[in-house]
């Protein structure tokens, strides 16, 4: 797999960032520390509109699905990317969210 971008989402705020991605032939895997009693939700975005449903992230020390809403602090990968952008999104404004992230090319 080759690494394409890399890079580290902080914010305290609700709304964390985004990801642009170039292709579905992707796969991200990122990581989410700093989270206290707080949780991560992850969106795509299509054509302009956002999806909400169909995001399955895979935890990489469990290999289980977990569902896109309500991540706690952990290491996931998504796999083969359909979406434009992935944004990400606390359930609150209080613990300083830290997400690292990989893109890297799924072939």
């Amino acid at each position: 797999m080759a690494n394409k971008a890399s890079g580290v989402l902080t914010s305290s705020a609700v709304a964390v960032g985004g990801i642009t991605l170039d292709d579905s032939s992707q796969r991200i895997v990122f990581v989410i520390s700093g989270l206290a009693a707080e949780t991560v939700t992850v969106t795509g975005t299509v054509h302009a509109a956002v999806v909400t449903g169909g995001i399955r992230p895979i935890d990489v020390t469990t290999r289980a699905a977990a569902a896109a809403s309500a991540l706690p602090n952990g290491s996931y990968l998504i796999d083969k990317l359909a979406y434009e952008k992935l944004t990400f999104t606390k359930s609150g404004a209080t613990d300083p969210a830290v997400i690292s992230f990989a893109i890297v090319s799924a072939a």
